[in-house]
């Protein structure tokens, strides 16, 4: 593996970092949010303490990802 492969997989993930990406990220930790709650009320409350922890670890994943993504820059010339 090359240079030039991780900077083609770079490249690739700045793609996937879309609108749409953004939006399934937010969906995922909304849903996770939902569930804890639901879980907690019907009783099983570490569960649902144990789920509710994912928000902020999807939303903070979702959020790197993004940044990666931004500080790819696809026309660099330093790669050869």
């Amino acid at each position: 593996m090359d240079f030039r492969d991780l900077y083609d997989g770079a490249l690739e993930l700045r793609s996937l970092m879309t609108k749409d990406t953004q939006t399934l990220v937010l969906g995922a930790s909304l849903i996770s949010i939902f569930l804890s709650i639901y879980l907690f009320i019907t009783g099983k409350r570490e569960t649902g303490i144990f789920i509710g922890l994912w928000a902020p670890t999807i939303l903070g994943l979702g959020s790197f990802l993004s940044s990666a993504a931004e500080n790819i820059e696809p026309n660099s010339s330093s790669i050869a």
